[in-house]
């Protein structure tokens, strides 16, 4: 509203409101005082003193807010994640160092592959995908930074993702456009200052291949394959869910390694084969977007936009502050029992400028409270717990019905 423009979002999928419901109270605590204590107070404070004037008549109010001073809460937002990455490093450090063996022990019959086989499929595939990537058309280094940029923000999300949950929302973590390229614009040329129109004409007069090829696949080209921003869906997070499902199921790893990569080449053989042929015979054209789900495809390349993303410059030591808040949040939750904020929680409530889990988390903590004080575990492991899983369950079932009719739709007419 014009009264409190701060306040961008306000989640109605009812979805995410029993997703909440299945979150750890302190996860779901973090997140409501992260949007209003942390996020929104202080934002609605320096827009009363001047800050991000026009705001209450602007549509997309976390673009200002997340980019803009004075707290430019996107790259802020980003920091976390890489800070909750930066804890699991340094807590599982001495399990990594481990890893660095080339000895096969009995202990790797319970793995999925032994630790040194896994080294070596590491940096062959790496050393294979900045081949094609270069290959296609950018340089060494755009395909560095592209490779790295994904494995940072897909790692720092998976691992949000798998302590907290959440999935099928949109920015549950920065995997979205504005961020992916935030390293790879640097390596193309795109000015770290804004640029005026004539300056903009003058360069895109000297783009060429890199700029186009790494423009693109340093973004959702790439990206979805890894995770989609709205859904969570992708192999960054399926592949570590399918291995925590082994682990519950009693079921080896190595056999779940086995029907991933047979289902990962079939599925990339028929989907490519599928969507040349959609292509071909009906017309990508006759799509409802005129693309394959690609309508953002034209913010790519614009190298005036890219200068105010992820926020205006400077945005880095923003962002290195978000990774020593969530070291310290991180560093006070493990030290003392009592403390009550989790950084991830707290990344989730800033969730991109936006707090749209402000109401769904503030309401699924008030909820799970009385039923486990009133009726207790039983009552919420037995009755509660059930609904709201069994709530979500069919909400996805219902959606999966939604893209079969649309094929079928599309393929026969209305």
């Amino acid at each position: 509203t014009e009264v409190f423009p701060v306040w961008a979002h306000l989640v109605v999928n009812p979805m995410t409101w029993a997703l909440c419901y299945l979150l750890p109270l302190d996860i779901l605590f973090s997140t409501w005082f992260g949007s209003a204590v942390i996020f929104l107070l202080p934002s609605y404070l320096a827009y009363l003193a001047g800050a991000y004037p026009g705001l209450e008549k602007t549509g997309w109010r976390p673009g200002p807010l997340g980019s803009k001073p004075p707290f430019k809460w996107t790259p802020v937002w980003m920091g976390m994640f890489w800070g909750v990455l930066l804890i699991w490093f340094i807590l599982n450090a001495g399990y990594i160092r481990r890893t660095f063996t080339t000895k096969i022990t009995p202990e790797d019959r319970k793995r999925a592959l032994p630790f040194v086989v896994c080294w070596v499929l590491i940096i062959v595939s790496t050393l294979v995908i900045l081949g094609l990537i270069t290959v296609a058309g950018a340089t060494f280094i755009s395909a560095i930074a592209i490779v790295f940029t994904m494995w940072l923000q897909y790692f720092s999300g998976a691992r949000a993702y798998g302590y907290a949950g959440l999935p099928g929302n949109a920015w549950f973590c920065p995997i979205d456009w504005w961020y992916l390229p935030y390293i790879t614009k640097y390596t193309v040329g795109i000015p770290p200052h804004a640029m005026t129109p004539e300056e903009e004409k003058a360069f895109a007069a000297g783009v060429g291949m890199d700029y186009v090829t790494a423009m693109n696949l340093g973004n959702r080209y790439t990206a979805n394959i890894l995770g989609d921003i709205n859904t969570l869906y992708g192999v960054a997070f399926a592949i570590p869910t399918c291995y925590a499902l082994a682990r519950e199921t009693g079921t080896h790893p190595l056999d779940v390694t086995k029907v991933m990569i047979v289902a990962g080449i079939i599925s990339a053989i028929i989907g490519w084969t599928m969507a040349v042929q959609l292509g071909y015979s009906l017309g990508v054209h006759n799509t409802p977007m005129k693309r394959f789900d690609a309508w953002w495809g034209g913010a790519f390349l614009g190298a005036r936009g890219w200068t105010g993303r992820p926020a205006e410059e400077p945005w880095i030591p923003y962002a290195i502050a978000g990774v020593i808040f969530a070291c310290i949040l991180g560093y006070l939750r493990m030290t003392y029992a009592r403390w009550p904020l989790d950084p991830i929680g707290v990344a989730l409530g800033i969730n991109n400028a936006a707090a749209s889990y402000f109401i769904p988390a503030l309401v699924a903590w008030i909820v799970k409270l009385i039923v486990l004080r009133v009726g207790g575990t039983k009552v919420y492991e037995d009755y509660t717990v059930p609904l709201a899983a069994g709530f979500v369950v069919g909400y996805f079932i219902m959606a999966m019905m939604g893209p079969i009719i649309g094929a079928i739709k599309f393929a026969v007419g209305a």
